[in-house]
């Protein structure tokens, strides 16, 4: 069976990058947690429920940024943190991993044999 494989460039001052660019606006107080995401469309529900449930580590890969202006209204935040306007947030890289060899994806569509895809499809629209 074939699996569909992708290897892109994710470099990894990125997800700093991008945190520092939001968070010195004016609209990052009211940002508290940014996904990166490189391949997948965010207007797609499942799509973007997939990505979030296989790229992002629920650990590494998170950029934190400590002790930033918050929006006082995101209930998020602690009464203490609130009160201060002030609190950590935090941009979870979401972009596929950099590999020295390509993986394949883990999805529906590439995972399984097509009979499998098939019965379950078939399962799934009566």
């Amino acid at each position: 069976m074939g699996h569909a494989t992708t290897c892109p460039a994710s470099p990894r001052g990125v997800p700093r990058r991008v945190g520092e660019a939001i968070h010195s606006t004016k609209y990052g107080a009211a940002l508290p947690k940014v996904f990166l995401l490189d391949d997948v469309d965010p207007a797609n529900e499942a799509d973007l429920m997939w990505a979030l449930a296989t790229r992002v580590h629920p650990v590494d890969r998170t950029v934190r940024f400590e002790d930033g202006p918050i929006l006082p209204l995101l209930t998020c935040y602690t009464k203490e943190e609130r009160h201060a306007a002030r609190a950590t947030k935090v941009v979870h890289e979401a972009l596929l991993p950099v590999q020295t060899e390509c993986e394949a994806l883990s999805d529906f569509a590439h995972t399984y044999p097509s009979t499998v895809r098939a019965k379950v499809l078939a399962r799934h629209q009566r």
